[in-house]
């Protein structure tokens, strides 16, 4: 497993899109976190993103766990399910420019995580500056450090 762990290690503008190609033709779907920040469901850039991605929508499911974040029944996760394909990545690469915040938090959907069928590639913490990558495929811009696989992170996507 490869990761980073840092807001030094932040991939941002090319680096980004880089990241985000380096899925192409291996992630078939991904995924984003509703974001729980305050204000956030009234935001209109988060709402832009998701109607652009609606058509592209796989499923919503609310769940406890999800790449490493953990929250009690009462505070459910939201996650959207979503095609990978070229229209929903020029969608991605049009509403963010990097994988962890750069100095402010967004309102908008965050922790983009990809999957190959069912399975995770490679996922994020937004605000944790937390990324791993599963895949060995994946040709990456920058330094990762490699670290034992933590098995209880490879999510899967539910039937």
């Amino acid at each position: 497993m490869r990761c980073l762990l840092s807001e030094k290690d932040n991939r941002i503008g090319q680096d980004f899109e880089q990241y985000i190609s380096a899925h192409d033709h291996i992630a078939t779907a991904f995924s984003l976190t509703k974001s729980r920040w305050p204000n956030a469901e009234d935001d209109s850039k988060s709402l832009h993103i998701l109607n652009a991605l609606e058509p592209f929508r796989l499923k919503t499911i609310q769940t406890n766990h999800w790449f490493h974040m953990y929250v009690p029944d009462e505070n459910k996760l939201e996650i959207y399910i979503y095609v990978f394909n070229q229209e929903t990545k020029a969608i991605l690469l049009s509403n963010y420019h990097s994988i962890f915040y750069t100095g402010t938090v967004w309102d908008t959907p965050e922790d983009i995580c990809f999957f190959k069928g069912r399975h995770l590639i490679s996922g994020s913490v937004t605000h944790e500056y937390m990324c791993s990558v599963y895949e060995d495929e994946l040709i990456l811009p920058g330094q990762w450090e490699v670290l034992p696989d933590d098995k209880a992170e490879k999510i899967v996507i539910p039937d």
